[in-house]
């Protein structure tokens, strides 16, 4: 993907990203593709940004009391964006 952005040719990208993948973006260390498209102002659209019910269904299994009532989709796009 670097490669990619780097050749300026396109405006936009669509990219997997979210609590469980964040590669793309690792923000305390500054690198990641999602910074790279940003400094070329190359537009990103995320996939999967609630983790394809991933991640809620693991809560639910695990903690299943105190996930009651507890917005996981919300908390998941909140994360991403």
């Amino acid at each position: 993907m670097e490669r990619i952005i780097a050749t300026g040719e396109f405006d936009v990208m669509q990219i997997h990203y979210n609590l469980m993948y964040q590669s793309a973006c690792v923000g305390f260390v500054n690198r990641g593709v999602i910074l790279d498209a940003n400094v070329r102002k190359m537009r990103i659209m995320l996939m999967r940004s609630t983790t394809s019910d991933a991640f809620p269904i693991l809560m639910r299994q695990c903690l299943p009391q105190q996930m009651q009532g507890v917005d996981l989709d919300g908390f998941l796009l909140n994360y991403a964006l």
